[in-house]
């Protein structure tokens, strides 16, 4: 739930992390010779990272980079600081990561120096594809430990990219997997000097690739980005996502003609249509196909409730049933325990207030989207308890994560 000051804020950040601040410079010409990288992570760069539920921020890749050397293969065994193996020629410069250091911190900077050494190792690399993607856009995979995903001009072979373990911290085996290209090479983007593949067609190859859950995540994030979703224009973000997803169904058409044996266009399609752009975070994304299974089409992202002079929205609502969905993510209850306290605060006024209005609450956290058959279940245990005339709804997306054992 949040009141003005908050949702503006937001709305601002994503209009300053949106596509057009990307500089479109044409693809990067790649490495040809085998080179040694060397990920430098210093401990102020650490402190700039900026994580809002598992969000990253382009500003701390940017500081990332500034610290990421290259060493040619006789120059190795200058490296004398603790440091970890990511790739067979990449190491990465451990000695700023403290017992303290957190998980995620340690994550970021190993994905990082994942795609960066694979980058600076492939000589035959176009751009980066599908999870790797969707994270140097700024955005976050539902998967945060994914393998690297890139279209090469040849050479297709798998790279297994090793087991690392930094102080406690394990981080299992991954690999860098080739895919094909989707684009031309002059509709590269580059951020902070990798290539990418657009937004757009991250969204595609998500959607005819992924698990219905990880490709909505990423084409929510990929929507609210490109409409720059704002709260206070709601019915103009929605005539843009209108537009923006006929775009890519379009673009989906086209694929399909050029690549059709890849298969999975119609659910492409459903996952696409069913997408929301009104989703904050990558919490917000994967809890809205599982309450869209409950409800349908009854439910409501970013619901619009006027009290006591205020607009405030909630997360998700089922306005027939007067039922409102709070997801409770870490970066709306502050980052110290000041701010935590005044935001539990200002969240249970807001929700007394609100149930007196006839609303019933439901509140997410982070660990039930790890099981999201319980959470499911949940909802549907509660609706018919709570509503006698309640009944499931059946959609194809209903089915479709019936079938991949989601719910």
């Amino acid at each position: 739930m949040r009141g003005h000051e908050f949702s503006e804020s937001k709305r601002i950040q994503a209009n300053n992390h949106s596509e057009h601040n990307y500089k479109f410079q044409g693809s990067c010409e790649c490495i040809s010779h085998r080179i040694n990288v060397v990920i430098h992570i210093g401990s102020q760069c650490l402190e700039k990272l900026i994580f809002s539920e598992g969000k990253t921020s382009i500003d701390s890749m940017n500081n990332l980079q500034k610290n990421i050397s290259s060493l040619r293969a006789n120059e190795k065994r200058r490296v004398h600081y603790p440091h970890v193996t990511v790739l067979r020629s990449v190491v990465m410069n451990i000695e700023s990561f403290s017992a303290e250091t957190p998980r995620w911190q340690i994550r970021y900077a190993l994905n990082l120096a994942r795609i960066v050494g694979v980058y600076r190792t492939r000589k035959n690399l176009q751009y980066f594809t599908h999870e790797s993607a969707v994270f140097l856009h700024g955005l976050s995979p539902w998967n945060v430990e994914p393998s690297v995903y890139a279209a090469t001009n040849s050479n297709r072979h798998k790279t297994t990219l090793p087991k690392v373990t930094i102080n406690t911290e394990v981080f299992e085996p991954r690999e860098f997997r080739p895919t094909f290209s989707l684009q031309r090479s002059d509709e590269s983007l580059t951020i902070d000097n990798l290539p990418v593949e657009s937004l757009e067609n991250t969204a595609i190859r998500m959607v005819i690739s992924r698990p219905a859950v990880d490709a909505l995540v990423a084409v929510s994030q990929i929507l609210h980005r490109l409409t720059r979703f704002s709260h206070f224009q709601w019915q103009y973000s929605r005539s843009l996502e209108k537009q923006v997803k006929q775009s890519l169904l379009v673009r989906l058409d086209k694929i399909q003609k050029e690549h059709p044996k890849l298969g999975n266009y119609d659910r492409g399609r459903v996952l696409i249509n069913v997408a929301d752009a009104a989703c904050e975070s990558a919490g917000e994304a994967a809890l809205q196909p599982i309450l869209y299974a409950v409800f349908s089409d009854a439910l409501v992202s970013q619901y619009k409730i006027h009290m006591n002079g205020h607009d405030y929205f909630a997360d998700f609502a089922v306005p027939e049933v007067h039922l409102i969905i709070e997801f409770d993510g870490v970066g709306k209850m502050g980052t110290n325990e000041q701010e935590f306290n005044d935001a539990l605060h200002a969240q249970l006024n807001r929700q007394n207030a609100i149930e007196s209005l006839g609303y019933s609450f439901i509140r997410v956290k982070w660990k039930d989207l790890l099981n999201p058959t319980d959470l499911y279940n949940r909802f549907v245990r509660y609706s018919m308890k709570k509503y006698s005339d309640f009944h499931l709804r059946n959609s194809t997306l209903k089915s479709l994560l019936e079938s991949e054992a989601v719910i």
